[in-house]
């Protein structure tokens, strides 16, 4: 269902049977409030199986066939956008550096000790 049609489902079941007292929409406010808590209560309770015995040394792998919620989806999506604003900032300070380090003289010596401990960014 739609969230659109939900809302609109939620106003008229508040409108109606709540406040006009009609048994119909009640009736349709406590059907989609009760499939609301099956679909919870259904989601929970995912059957675990375990095909072999685990020794010490073994792997486990858990697989989650279902796509990442939202939340996982934008805190996911922010991390690379970090990840790519500091690898953009180092390759330009590298590149400054090394332009700085072609030169001669003590601005070039301090650009080559600079260029030489640089490190990649941790994200």
């Amino acid at each position: 269902m739609g969230t659109l049609l939900r809302a609109l489902l939620r106003k008229r079941v508040l409108e109606r049977g709540l406040r006009d007292g009609s048994s119909l929409w009640l009736l349709v406010g406590a059907f989609s409030l009760l499939r609301r808590f099956y679909r919870r209560s259904a989601a929970k309770n995912e059957t675990i199986r375990l095909r072999a015995p685990l020794r010490p040394g073994d792997d486990l792998v858990v697989r989650y066939p279902g796509t990442p919620g939202r939340k996982v989806r934008k805190e996911s999506k922010l991390v690379n956008a970090r990840r790519e604003a500091a690898a953009v900032a180092f390759e330009k300070e590298r590149v400054e550096l090394a332009q700085r380090a072609a030169g001669s003289g003590r601005r070039a010596r301090k650009a080559t000790r600079a260029l030489a401990t640089l490190r990649e960014p941790r994200v």
